[in-house]
C-alpha cells in the first residue's frame, strides 16, 4: 500500500492499493510531470511488480512484471538491475554483478536536468533520458556499483 499525504494538514489524500506484497519505495515521475503534465507515482513492490499510478486519476496506469528514449531504472532481489523505456514498458538492459539484492539506485548527475529537477533524491526507482550516462546501485553485498549505462558494463566498485 502507498499513502498520499497532504504536508500542510498532515492528513492522507489518497490510498494506493495492488501490490501483493510490501512496498519498497515510491517516488514522484518527473518526467510525466514535465511531459505530460500529469501526477504519476510509481513504486516497487516485494511482489516483484513496479506499478505506475495516476493521482489525479487516481487509477493504475502501468504495471511492469519482470525486472520514447526516456528510460527509469530499478533494483531487485533478483540481483539485478533494469533499464526501462518508459513508452514502451519494457525491458532494454539488464546489469548484473551484485551477489545480493538491490536496495538503492540512482542516477548519474550528468543526467540531463530537464528530467530530474531534484539531484539530490536517490531511490530504488531513477527517471533518466539520453543524456544519462551512468547508474549507481547499492546493494546487501554491501557494495556501491557504478554502470555506463550504454555499455551495460560496470565502472567502479566501492566495498
Amino acid at each position: 500500500t502507498v499513502r498520499l499525504w497532504n504536508i500542510e494538514s498532515g492528513k492522507q489524500v489518497q490510498l494506493f492499493n495492488g501490490h501483493l506484497s510490501y512496498v519498497y519505495c515510491a517516488k514522484f515521475s518527473p518526467y510525466h510531470r514535465n511531459y505530460h503534465n500529469r501526477n504519476v507515482i510509481c513504486y516497487s513492490s516485494n511482489d516483484k511488480t513496479i506499478r505506475f499510478w495516476d493521482v489525479t486519476d487516481n487509477q493504475q496506469w502501468k504495471i511492469f512484471y519482470e525486472h520514447t528514449h526516456c528510460w527509469w531504472c530499478s533494483g531487485s532481489y533478483d540481483k539485478t538491475i533494469r533499464l526501462w523505456d518508459i513508452d514502451k514498458s519494457n525491458s532494454l538492459r539488464i546489469f548484473n554483478g551484485h551477489k545480493g539484492c538491490i536496495r538503492c539506485v540512482a542516477i548519474s548527475p550528468l543526467q540531463s536536468a530537464k528530467h530530474n529537477k531534484n539531484d539530490n533524491e536517490s531511490n530504488s526507482i531513477g527517471v533518466i533520458d539520453d543524456n544519462g550516462y551512468t547508474i549507481s546501485s547499492g546493494s546487501d553485498d554491501k557494495t556501491i556499483r557504478i554502470w555506463d549505462i550504454k555499455k551495460t558494463k560496470q565502472l567502479i566498485e566501492f566495498k
